[in-house]
């Protein structure tokens, strides 16, 4: 007869609902977490949107913390979710060091060349380090949304569905959590382009994800 004690061992029927189901109920109380969060903001004088950019690290972690929990609930080891180090590891981080960095390089390049961008000269380095402090707090957020998407997400949407149907379904998910955090001010062209943009990257690493077994080779 289950005890108090074997909680740890109880889903509370999340395994019989359908992956889909499962994180679109993920979604909506990271959403509810980030609301109440808003609310507590707003009674408290401030006037930052946790739903935009300056906020969304407050939806991060609330993703963080819901998904850890759910996975401690499910009853699946961590390796189903792509989550446990191969013998690998050190080779599939370094390509995925190697493969952003070849990506990241040729965005730059194509943004010079079509002059999207231009280098300014002159910078010095007062100029260049407060960029670059503003900068560091993006490289753990992607990494916690990498271990998310390639890790929870896939990990979810594997137990029922297909590789190409998981890389589909992962990247779309991506792309609608990403674009929530501009959409307050509408449908704008930045919105619809950060769409299509975390889609398509979201699936590209979905696929990194599959082609390994785990979530290292995206995580670099």
């Amino acid at each position: 007869m289950p005890t108090r004690f074997d909680i740890h061992t109880t889903d509370f029927g999340w395994n019989r609902v359908a992956p889909v189901w499962r994180l679109l109920a993920w979604v909506g109380v990271v959403a509810l977490i980030g609301a109440i969060a808003q609310a507590i903001v707003w009674l408290g004088g401030g006037d930052v949107l946790i739903f935009s950019a300056k906020g969304r690290t407050v939806l991060v972690f609330a993703a963080l913390g819901t998904a850890a929990l759910i996975m401690s609930r499910t009853g699946r080891s961590l390796a189903g979710y792509g989550l446990a180090v191969s013998d690998h590891w050190m080779r599939h981080l370094f390509l995925g060091l190697t493969a952003g960095a070849c990506f990241v390089a040729s965005l730059v390049a194509i943004a010079l060349a079509g002059g999207a961008v231009r280098v300014r000269t002159g910078w010095t380095i007062s100029q260049l380090a407060p960029a670059l402090f503003e900068a560091l707090p993006a490289v753990p957020m992607a990494a916690i949304g990498a271990v998310l998407l390639c890790g929870f997400i896939v990990g979810e949407l594997l137990c029922k569905h297909s590789r190409a149907a998981t890389a589909m379904i992962a990247g779309l998910l991506a792309g609608l959590m990403m674009t929530a955090t501009v959409i307050h001010d509408g449908p704008t062209m930045e919105a619809q382009f950060l769409f299509l943009t975390a889609t398509l990257a979201a699936v590209v690493l979905v696929q990194f994800r599959l082609l390994t077994g785990d979530a290292v080779l995206p995580l670099g």
